[in-house]
């Protein structure tokens, strides 16, 4: 007898199924699971043979800027909070896709006190040719002397070696940590799919 679902009964009583497609398929299916068992963290993903299902590590990292910027430069965050894949440079301040897909980017970054405006910027390098994806600006009124969060995010579709990087396009950068790796100013990124 042929059924749209497999039923896996658990020895309480309840159970779990696995259900067909909704719709007929033009062919039959056949979806293919790891022939290895996972480690912790690891996602299940598509490979790259169409129904093959494989283990693979998340994407995703965190760098802290431990020193002041007070020019127009790459901000370089030199204190990995994490970095699953080792795809982020705390030498250069450049993270590298190391595959195709929807990323997210997120730059916190806090501007000086009294220090005038400030801007930032989310940069993506790919074959060579530099580009802004996002940009955010702080302004500072004439007499106030605070501190103040430049936020700058970026959902991006990446190719494989494109590279990430938050340019200081003009103001006073403030970097510190105030304990327990949480920093003032911070960049940090995820594939999303």
């Amino acid at each position: 007898k042929l059924m749209g679902s497999i039923k896996l009964p658990h020895a309480s009583g309840n159970s779990m199924s696995i259900g067909a497609p909704a719709t007929n398929p033009a062919s039959d299916l056949e979806l293919k699971l790891p022939a290895t068992i996972g480690t912790a963290r690891q996602v299940l993903k598509n490979s790259s043979t169409a129904g093959t299902l494989e283990f693979a590590d998340p994407v995703f990292f965190k760098a802290g800027l431990t020193a002041n910027s007070t020019s127009v430069e790459t901000l370089v965050f030199t204190n990995e909070v994490f970095d699953n894949g080792n795809n982020y440079d705390t030498s250069t301040g450049k993270f590298t896709c190391p595959v195709a897909g929807v990323y997210f980017f997120s730059a916190s970054i806090m501007r000086n006190s009294a220090s005038g405006n400030a801007q930032v910027s989310i940069r993506r390098i790919r074959s060579g040719s530099e580009s802004i994806v996002a940009i955010a600006l702080q302004g500072n009124p004439s007499g106030v002397n605070e501190y103040a969060m430049i936020p700058c995010t970026a959902m991006e579709s990446c190719n494989a070696n494109d590279e990430f990087f938050v340019k200081n396009d003009g103001g006073s950068i403030y970097g510190s940590s105030s304990g327990n790796n949480v920093y003032y100013s911070q960049f940090m990124g995820v594939l999303l799919a």
